[in-house]
């Protein structure tokens, strides 16, 4: 096993990766509206006339406002939603301060913008209320960034190495719960293998669930996990091959089980 996510890659497949990510982010700027400058706009100006609604003491209405700025921002914010949801945020986080609600609510708020952009602050108008200031600071003192989400597993299917071992499995070893997780594995042609099953426990109760895994165009042995079972801290799981329905080749076995950790989504998420 070698490699990131413990497969064997072919010489020239990282540039090959990074052309299609190239590809694809200029595909998507170019199809994706939400960069317009336009919307950007309309987003400051609800943003704005919240403010003004917050100064007067209409807080029922700075926070429709504020919805809606953060939901055209969420929607369709493209390159920029982190920024304008990140000073949304903060003013929602600062209309529940003004309007004495829930401080849990407010410093919620707080900290999804610090989430989104670490440098964003009160200012204009709010920087001269010393109560949102004030409980602003106390969060941005205590706040730690979410660690960085898994990267999500590429569906296309790589070649199979060249030289396998026996049978040679290629897996992410973190995987974000609530995902589908997939398996593949690889056997070697001498040992005649037509068969092939997962076997994975996802509660750590060494109870295992079975898969029969499905051999590729490729000749990968694959299996997929369903996001329903990625759940708890970690997946322990190990793939048996067959020839003729006899236990010929495994990865890993009940008492010597593979591991991937899950990391649970509002961990590394922003919401």
């Amino acid at each position: 096993m070698c490699g990131e996510i413990r497969a064997c890659r072919r010489a020239g497949a990282g540039s090959v990766v990074g052309l299609a990510l190239i590809i694809n982010v200029a595909s998507a700027a170019a199809a994706d509206p939400v960069s317009d400058e336009g919307l950007a706009s309309r987003v400051d100006e609800l943003n704005r006339s919240a403010v003004h609604q917050m100064e007067a003491k209409r807080f029922d209405a700075g926070r429709k406002h504020l919805f809606e700025a953060a939901r055209m921002a969420r929607e369709r914010g493209g390159v920029q939603g982190d920024a304008l949801l990140a000073r949304t945020h903060l003013h929602l986080g600062a209309l529940e301060v003004m309007a004495g609600g829930q401080t849990a609510r407010a410093n919620d708020y707080f900290r999804r913008a610090l989430c989104r952009r670490p440098d964003v602050r009160p200012s204009g108008p709010l920087a001269a209320h010393a109560e949102v200031v004030r409980a602003f600071a106390a969060v941005k003192t205590e706040y730690r960034e979410p660690r960085r989400c898994p990267v999500a597993q590429d569906a296309r299917e790589p070649e199979v190495p060249a030289r396998i071992n026996v049978l040679d499995c290629a897996f992410k070893e973190e995987i974000l719960g609530g995902t589908d997780f997939t398996v593949r594995c690889a056997a070697n042609p001498r040992r005649g293998v037509d068969g092939a099953k997962l076997h994975y426990d996802s509660r750590e109760t060494y109870t295992y669930k079975a898969i029969e895994m499905q051999r590729s165009a490729r000749g990968w042995w694959t299996a997929t996990i369903p996001k329903e079972d990625v759940a708890g801290r970690s997946l322990a799981f190990y793939v048996e091959g067959s020839t003729g329905g006899k236990i010929v080749v495994a990865h890993g076995s009940p008492g010597s089980r593979q591991i991937a950790m899950v990391v649970p989504p509002d961990l590394c998420t922003c919401d």
